[in-house]
């Protein structure tokens, strides 16, 4: 089962991102993705050296009064911009995948309430969580932009896996 949320104002050049294979092009590089060479896709370009880093991942246990999904995940998050123009970040687009094999997708504006712009040879960083009702869940996805030149550009979320402690970890 396949459920999505999709804020208004969305940019649709996210329905292109269903139709690209999470390998389509790139290199892993630990918890990044670093593309070599910039890639159209429709109307969309990945820019070399526009990449995202999973920083770090926190479990926190939510109250029982929510055990349907009682497993919070904070996740640390990095979009550095090592290309030589700017990039404002203006949507993001999220596929979590639950053990159950239930799919949830987020699409929305901006990143935490704002639509950052990246100068050359900075990043921005930020935090936010995925609350889920399974033990395992698997997220991934993009995040959508505009360079100083007008061109839409996408910058893929490395895949990470969330994993509930054993309770003695807790």
């Amino acid at each position: 089962m396949t459920i999505s949320r999709r804020a208004p104002g969305c940019h649709d050049q996210a329905r292109i991102l269903r139709e690209v294979p999470q390998t389509a092009v790139g290199q892993r590089n630990r918890s990044s993705i670093v593309f070599r060479q910039m890639v159209t896709i429709g109307e969309m370009i990945e820019l070399p050296g526009l990449k995202v880093t999973v920083d770090r991942l926190l479990y926190q246990r939510l109250r029982a009064d929510q055990s349907d999904k009682p497993h919070s995940f904070i996740y640390f998050i990095s979009i550095h911009n090592d290309s030589p123009v700017p990039v404002t970040i203006r949507g993001r687009k999220w596929v979590v995948t639950h053990e159950d094999e239930t799919v949830l997708v987020v699409e929305g504006d901006g990143v935490v309430g704002e639509t950052p712009l990246i100068a050359p040879g900075t990043k921005f960083s930020y935090n936010s969580r995925h609350i889920i009702g399974t033990n395992t869940a698997v997220a991934e996805g993009s995040y959508l932009g505009v360079d100083d030149a007008g061109r839409c550009v996408v910058v893929r979320i490395p895949r990470f896996r969330m994993e509930v402690p054993e309770a003695s970890e807790c």
